[in-house]
């Protein structure tokens, strides 16, 4: 994954993105590497790993399996845009000039 603007490009490295299901309930994992580098000169700003895991039951429709696999994406995303560290490097070092 690769998101880029005129002056810093984030990329993701997955490191984990997987279901446990032994037993009744299931876990869901992932584990994401976030790279904020500078365009200009690719030095890196921010470097980070976030861990998400959660438990569910096991016995439920379709939509909801699937409702799940989306919040392991959305919660690890969310993890990134809540870092105060994330945000202010962004804000400095990204903004338009």
């Amino acid at each position: 994954m690769s998101i880029q603007s005129k002056n810093c490009t984030l990329d993701g490295e997955v490191n984990d993105f997987a279901t446990d299901s032994l037993g009744y309930s299931v876990d869901y994992i992932t584990d994401v590497r976030y790279i904020l580098r500078r365009t200009k000169d690719q030095k890196t700003l921010f470097d980070n790993n976030y861990t998400v895991k959660f438990n569910a039951s096991k016995f439920v429709v379709a939509d909801v399996f699937f409702a799940n696999i989306n919040k392991m994406v959305s919660d690890n995303i969310d993890q990134l845009l809540k870092d105060s560290v994330f945000v202010t490097t962004t804000k400095e070092n990204c903004a338009k000039n």
